[in-house]
């Protein structure tokens, strides 16, 4: 004997719908008259000047009102416009691999000819994000050999890299499946020594000449900055030595997305950076992890300024994290872009 059953779907996926609908509406009566253009910075409901109605496509982040009246912004973000596609990128999004751009990652799988590279940082463990595939015949052989790839080789890949190791490369190619390639064979890729991984939103390293910054602490020293357009920024001793703490500060934070490298090529045998040197990549690496916080770009001179502030004031690198010094640094900042301006 059957046994009827009646079953209720509520339909929530078209209540929200329209309730974002109503919003986006409400907003777009409510804003104001102004019409924005090309390269301007807009906000939910805003105007986007297009033209005549029939000159455009519409892109992602608008939207053409019911009554076809105009074209509105759906997301904060900048107007961009290609021809007749007008979009608006937003201000605030997830990595979007580019051929050419510099990344760093850390190495999670080995095996098939080709390392797996986590491009998005985590926790203690933890990978999540986009990855990138490194293949053996990408990266320069020990000793720069130049021949082909063969069995042996596989079998001492990870005497290249092995699981854990942070890696600079560059994108080489995007597949359709979203799999980012890339490869290490110039000199100034490969695996990052003996430093501090830091995570910071990707949208704070601008598109910039260089992505390997030094900052100077007078003629005989200097710490090195790696900036990965995916938001992992890598600090360290620009000769690669092994970080050896000699009684100075700890170089630790009470942040948890910075991972101490590897040691130096020496395999940690002979001479190890002094406690200045421990004292000045906690300092650097602390001003860039603040940088962060704050979501103010990270270049050469932001982090420069950054770290010439904390040493004009005495500040201890464990204290760049108080309030007192985020309020001067965002002051400082606010001061150069006035004087730019």
């Amino acid at each position: 004997m059957a046994l009827a059953m009646n079953v209720t779907i509520h339909p929530v996926k078209r209540k929200r719908e329209d309730a974002l609908v109503s919003t986006f509406e409400s907003l777009s009566e409510a804003s104001p008259s102004r019409v924005y253009r090309h390269g301007d910075l807009v906000s939910v409901g805003d105007a986007i000047q297009v033209g005549d109605q029939g000159s455009f496509l519409r892109g992602h982040g608008t939207r053409v009102t019911e009554d076809n009246a105009a074209l509105r912004a759906t997301v904060c973000g900048t107007v961009e416009r290609v021809n007749r596609l007008v979009t608006v990128r937003p201000v605030r999004q997830q990595y979007q691999a580019e051929v050419g751009d510099v990344v760093v990652g850390t190495v999670c799988e080995i095996g098939g000819k080709r390392w797996k590279v986590s491009l998005k940082g985590g926790r203690a463990g933890q990978h999540a994000g986009a990855e990138g595939v490194l293949h053996l015949s990408a990266v320069n052989l020990p000793g720069n050999a130049q021949r082909r790839r063969t069995w042996e080789d596989e079998l001492n890949m990870r005497n290249v890299f092995a699981e854990g190791d942070a890696v600079c490369c560059e994108v080489q190619q995007l597949h359709s499946d979203g799999t980012v390639a890339l490869h290490a064979r110039s000199a100034k890729y490969g695996k990052l020594l003996s430093g501090h991984l830091v995570c910071v939103p990707s949208f704070l390293v601008k598109r910039q000449k260089q992505n390997f910054l030094e900052v100077e602490f007078g003629e005989s020293s200097a710490v090195r900055v790696v900036l990965g357009y995916n938001g992992l920024v890598w600090v360290c001793h620009p000769g690669g030595l092994p970080l050896q703490k000699q009684g100075a500060g700890d170089i630790d934070s009470e942040d948890d997305d910075a991972s101490e490298g590897g040691e130096g090529e020496d395999g940690g045998h002979g001479g190890g950076v002094d406690s200045s040197c421990l004292y000045n990549l906690s300092l650097v690496r602390n001003v860039v992890s603040a940088l962060g916080r704050l979501m103010l770009p990270l270049t050469q001179e932001t982090i420069s300024q950054g770290v010439g502030l904390a040493r004009e004031l005495g500040v201890e690198p464990g204290a760049v994290a108080h309030g007192d010094f985020l309020d001067r640094l965002v002051e400082q900042e606010a001061m150069r872009r006035v004087a730019v301006e």
